[in-house]
């Protein structure tokens, strides 16, 4: 962490902090915007700082890494002077982010497919948009060079190619079009592949789908979610087992590929909900 914030071409030190002269001025900004109509009372509620705080900087573990795991920086914008800004620009731009090649999440992802082979809010936002662009700048080349398929969550995409494709062809085509993007990738082994939290096995039987879908977990799963006796509310320790169990039927093609702890995961949700049957899943 110390490395990331002494970087001079990111950050730099001040002796005074201007977070309330901020507020103010972006204040007289806002309610300018408000007056000539550019602003609805709504959006105005909305961007209107008060009481903001400087964004703090912190690190997260990439704890699914094996051996000592890196940081992944994150700078939380919440409680800052534009905070509120970030949130309705976000709710304005929403509709850049919308394109065949985006996925919403893990769901809508596996039912594209089985269609197909039957910190800042702004910052997702802003990869979508940029990702977009790219994508219909390159797409037909792309096409042209063997890509089949292409599913996209923010910045990690999901490509079917032909047999004959190059992929370091794809990767030249991706990679020359910024020098600040540069993109890599992972194939297929033995007929696997893990996308978001969802495993996809490659099939090639005419009686089956061409792709098996199940849960994916890291390597570094341990398979602890909560512990009964943590001091968590009650109905959050019981959302947890069937947000699982949602999970779960969403994302596997076939019952049985869940595991024996799942089954039993399932079969226990499917009583009726007290607090013995769920303590005894916590403490298996």
């Amino acid at each position: 962490m110390n490395d990331i914030v002494n970087d001079t071409s990111a950050f730099i030190n001040i002796n005074v902090d201007p977070t309330i002269t901020q507020e103010e001025k972006l204040i007289r900004k806002l309610n300018h915007l408000h007056s000539t109509g550019f602003l609805t009372s709504e959006e105005l509620k909305i961007c209107k700082p008060s009481g903001s705080q400087p964004a703090r900087i912190y690190g997260l573990p990439k704890i699914h890494k094996l051996g000592s795991p890196p940081l992944r920086p994150t700078l939380s914008a919440c409680g800052t002077f534009n905070y509120g800004l970030t949130i309705m620009l976000a709710k304005r731009l929403k509709y850049l982010r919308k394109h065949e090649t985006v996925t919403r999440d893990t769901f809508s992802f596996i039912e594209d497919l089985r269609k197909h082979c039957n910190g800042s809010p702004l910052g997702p936002v802003f990869a979508d948009i940029f990702m977009i662009h790219l994508e219909k700048e390159l797409m037909p080349t792309l096409r042209k060079n063997g890509v089949l398929w292409w599913r996209r969550f923010v910045d990690d995409s999901f490509t079917i190619l032909s047999d004959t494709t190059g992929i370091n062809v794809l990767k030249q085509i991706l990679n020359s079009y910024h020098k600040n993007i540069q993109f890599t990738h992972t194939e297929e082994e033995d007929n696997t592949i893990p996308f978001l939290d969802v495993l996809l096995t490659h099939t090639h039987s005419a009686t089956t789908p061409y792709f098996n879908t199940s849960a994916y977990r890291k390597p570094t799963y341990t398979g602890l979610h909560l512990k009964w006796k943590s001091f968590v509310p009650e109905l959050g320790k019981i959302l947890e087992v069937l947000v699982l169990e949602y999970c779960f039927i969403g994302t596997c093609t076939r019952t049985r590929t869940r595991t024996r702890r799942d089954d039993t995961r399932t079969r226990t949700c499917t009583r009726r909900i007290n607090t013995r049957n769920f303590r005894k899943i916590f403490c298996q």
